[in-house]
């Protein structure tokens, strides 16, 4: 008998065609590196595509992107950016838009502790991009992405064929929405090297908190921005609150800044997780979040003696939390 030879394994092509052929999909995700944030897309090949986050909601077409903050009932409309905004794998359902483009031949692997598929990849923008297929259906399983050397780790928890139409993924404002009263100032994010703002406000119990009187009785402060509703921000509540007491123990603060939550669901949240800190809630923190430039949550910021940023973490990163606490003076025990 003649030797069997081994199947060749799909290419992009092939993975791309599989996807061309449908009506609509609907993904629910997670990003898990460098930070935890759950999402949810939904893609209608006729150029209509919707993205979920934790605070904010997406609504892109060719002519219009919208930005709705269901929190706040304010969006914006505007024009979208350029190139393609669908999640990787899914670039041919969008009209005209840039693909990946193959850097290598497919390989087998796992991904998330499952058997896949891993196509090594280009982006438009120029990143590699490892992108990771079912062996059978073909269909996305997630990506690695690695951009100015961090990796960003995106997982498809569940890909649903879906026929979508534009009516399904157009923006349809509530009749108690507004307009956003400013857009989000970028210029206001704040940095490594910036001064924290002075601020003011009360907990969830009706304390006053003033950050001057913070400065004075600590030689470092970390400011945890957080709201109940956000996944990111669950997931790093035990390592917090195991961190709180010994931090003010070493004279390090800690603070929350929830500006989301009323001071009831605050105070609801921190009990169950066991956070024995002071949240400030309510006027004082939508007010230093919005001079600090927070649009994305959780975000933990890190300030010396001197009131200087040493470090902004964007998402749940122990590792990087752990090593920004030894710049001011922490030392685990």
């Amino acid at each position: 008998m003649p030797p069997q030879t081994e199947r060749a394994l799909p290419d992009l092509t092939q993975v791309y065609a599989r996807i061309a052929k449908l009506r609509g999909v609907v993904i629910r995700a997670e990003m898990v590196r460098p930070s935890s944030v759950p999402m949810e897309f939904k893609i209608a090949p006729t150029g209509f595509f919707y993205a979920k986050y934790p605070t904010s909601e997406m609504y892109i077409s060719r002519d219009e992107q919208v930005t709705w903050m269901p929190a706040k009932k304010e969006f914006s409309r505007g024009k979208p950016e350029d190139g393609n905004p669908l999640p990787a794998g899914f670039e041919i359902l969008w009209p005209k838009g840039a693909l990946l483009r193959a850097k290598a031949a497919t390989r087998q692997a796992s991904f998330a502790g499952k058997p896949a598929l891993e196509l090594p990849c280009k982006a438009a923008m120029g990143h590699d991009v490892l992108l990771y297929i079912h062996p059978e259906s073909l269909l996305p399983l997630g990506s690695i992405a690695t951009a100015q050397g961090t990796e960003y780790e995106l997982r498809y928890l569940s890909v649903e064929e879906r026929p979508l139409t534009a009516r399904d993924l157009t923006f349809i404002a509530p009749r108690d929405a507004k307009v956003f009263s400013s857009p989000p100032d970028l210029s206001k994010r704040i940095r490594v090297g910036t001064k924290l703002p002075a601020f003011t406000g009360t907990d969830f119990t009706g304390r006053s908190i003033d950050s001057r009187q913070v400065s004075k009785r600590h030689r470092g402060l970390l400011l945890n921005f957080w709201f109940s509703a956000c996944t990111g921000c669950i997931q790093e509540m035990p390592l917090l609150a195991k961190l709180a007491a010994p931090l003010q123990a070493q004279k390090i603060g800690i603070l929350g800044v929830n500006p989301i939550d009323t001071s009831r669901d605050a105070k609801r949240t921190s009990t169950t997780y066991g956070l024995r800190y002071a949240t400030l809630v309510g006027t004082g923190a939508r007010k230093l979040a919005e001079a600090v430039g927070i649009t994305t949550y959780p975000v933990t910021v890190l300030v010396n003696a001197q009131g200087l940023v040493v470090e902004v973490i964007l998402g749940f990163d122990e590792q990087r939390l752990q090593k920004a606490l030894k710049v001011l003076g922490y030392r685990s025990r």
